[in-house]
C-alpha cells in the first residue's frame, strides 16, 4: 500500500474533509490574523448561548470557552493577550459583517502565534508564519501543548496553514483509522497537485497534518462499489464517503489533532466593559459603547440583556434609538428586542426603523419580530413619510415578504 505524504501512521485517526481551498488560501495570504481570531471569537460566543433564556457560561464569561481558550493561551503573557485583545476588538464589527468561524484549539493557538510572532499588528498568517519574530516563552509552551509544532525554533507554516485549512472547511467525515478507511476505500490516492502553498517540497512530511486527495479518484471507486455489496463496515465508510463529496470543494485527509491541554487555566482580568449592574442608568450607553470599540460581541450583550429581565431590556430599546451615537449598537440592540419579540417594543422598533440612515439594517431586524402589530404600526408610520424616504424604505423591506406585503400598495403613492 502506498504511503501517503502526510505524518499519519496506520493506527492513527484521520477524516476525510471538504474544504474550500481557494477561500484557505485567502486567509492564509489576504487576512489579518487577528481579523480571523475576530470570528473565532464570535464563534464561541454565540455557541455559549443554549437558547433565549439561558446562557451556558454564565454571566462572569470566567468560564466561555473564548475566555477560557484565550486565558490558556497567552494568560501568562500579559503583553501578548494585551495585543491580541486589541487586535480582535478593532476587527469586532468587520467580523460580525462576515460571519463566525469554527476553530479547535489547536487553530486557535497557531493563529495567535502567529500574529504575536510578526512585528506589524495586521499582519497575516503567512507573513506571521515567515517572519517568526520572538514570542513571549509562555505562549511558546502554551501553544507547543496543543501542537508540538508550535513553539520557539520551529517552522510554523504547517500548523498555522492547517489553521486556515480548518477555518475553510465545508464538511468532513467521522475519524477512522487510516488503515481501515483505506481498507474500505481503495479510491484514496494523493494529489500530484501542490496543497500547501509553497510548496510540498519545502515542507517536512514529518509536519504535515493533511494530505490532497484526487477526488475523482474516489469518486471513480465511490461509483463502482455502489453496485456491489459491502461489508458493514465497509458500507459505512462508503456512505460517509458518499454523503461527504455532496460538497464542492478539495478533498483532504486530515489527521485528527491531539486532545487540548487540560492544564489549570491562568485568570484573565475581570472586563472593565461589564456593568456591575445592569439596570444602572448607565449601563445600556456602556455595553454600546463596548460593542462600538469591539470590547465586547453582540451575543454576550444578548446573554446580558436577557438575564437582566424586562427592566434591562427596556432600557436597551431607549438606548437603540441614538444611532449617531452607536449604529452598530443600535443594531446589536434591535435585533435582541426583535427576537424576544415583545409586543412593547413595536413602536420602539418601528421608530428605529424610521430614523436610521441605513433603512436595511432596521428592515432586518423588524422583521425578525413575529409580534402581531408590526405591519399594522410599520404601514401607519410610513403612509405619512415623505416619498424620497419611503421609496428608500419599500425597497429595505423587499426582501421580507411578511412586510412587504403589508405595504407594497404604498408604492403606487411614491410614484
Amino acid at each position: 500500500m502506498t504511503s501517503l505524504p502526510f505524518a499519519a501512521g496506520g493506527d492513527d485517526l484521520v477524516a476525510l474533509t471538504i474544504v474550500d481551498l481557494g477561500v484557505a488560501r485567502a486567509f492564509w495570504e489576504g487576512v489579518p490574523a487577528v481579523r480571523l481570531l475576530a470570528r473565532i471569537r464570535l464563534h464561541r460566543d454565540e455557541h455559549d448561548l443554549v437558547d433565549l433564556e439561558e446562557r451556558a457560561s454564565g454571566i462572569d464569561f470566567a468560564d466561555a470557552s473564548w475566555d477560557m481558550s484565550l486565558a490558556r493561551i497567552v494568560g501568562g503573557a500579559p503583553a501578548a493577550h494585551d495585543r491580541i485583545k486589541r487586535g480582535v476588538a478593532r476587527h469586532a464589527r468587520a467580523a460580525s459583517d462576515e460571519g463566525a468561524l469554527p476553530a479547535s484549539d489547536a487553530a486557535l493557538a497557531a493563529l495567535i502565534y502567529a500574529s504575536v510572532s510578526a512585528t506589524d499588528d495586521e499582519a497575516s498568517p503567512a507573513e506571521g508564519a515567515g517572519e517568526r519574530a520572538p514570542v513571549d516563552e509562555a505562549v511558546a509552551r502554551a501553544c507547543a501543548r496543543l501542537d508540538e509544532r508550535l513553539g520557539a525554533n520551529r517552522d510554523l507554516r504547517a500548523p498555522v496553514f492547517e489553521a486556515c485549512l480548518e477555518l475553510a472547511t465545508r464538511g468532513q467525515t467521522p475519524p477512522h483509522a487510516l488503515d481501515d478507511l483505506r481498507a474500505a476505500l481503495d479510491g484514496i490516492v494523493a494529489s500530484s497537485s501542490a496543497l500547501y502553498p509553497w510548496g510540498d517540497t519545502d515542507v517536512a512530511v514529518t509536519d504535515r497534518r493533511a494530505c490532497l486527495l484526487e477526488r475523482s479518484d474516489l469518486e471513480r471507486f465511490l461509483m463502482q462499489t455502489a453496485r456491489r455489496s459491502l461489508p458493514a463496515n465497509v458500507m459505512t465508510a462508503v456512505t460517509d464517503a458518499s454523503t461527504l463529496l455532496l460538497e464542492r470543494g478539495s478533498l483532504l485527509l486530515v489527521a485528527e489533532r491531539e486532545p487540548r491541554s487540560n492544564r489549570p487555566v491562568q485568570p484573565l482580568p475581570h472586563p472593565s466593559w461589564l456593568p456591575a449592574d445592569l439596570n444602572a442608568p448607565d449601563a445600556p450607553k456602556t455595553l454600546a459603547t463596548a460593542l462600538e470599540r469591539g470590547a465586547t460581541t453582540a451575543p454576550r450583550v444578548r446573554a446580558l440583556l436577557l438575564r437582566g429581565g424586562d427592566p434591562a431590556l427596556d432600557a436597551a430599546g431607549k438606548e437603540m434609538l441614538q444611532i449617531e451615537e452607536h449604529p452598530f449598537a443600535s443594531e446589536v440592540f434591535a435585533e435582541i428586542l426583535a427576537a424576544v419579540g415583545r409586543e412593547r417594543d413595536v413602536v420602539r422598533l418601528v421608530g428605529y426603523f424610521a430614523i436610521a440612515p441605513d433603512p436595511a439594517p432596521a428592515a432586518r431586524a423588524l422583521a425578525m419580530c413575529t409580534a402581531r402589530e408590526v405591519p399594522t404600526v410599520l404601514r401607519g408610520w410610513l403612509e405619512s413619510t415623505p416619498r424620497q424616504r419611503l421609496e428608500a424604505c419599500l425597497e429595505a423591506l423587499r426582501p421580507y415578504p411578511n412586510l412587504y406585503d403589508a405595504v407594497k400598495s404604498l408604492t403606487s403613492a411614491s410614484t
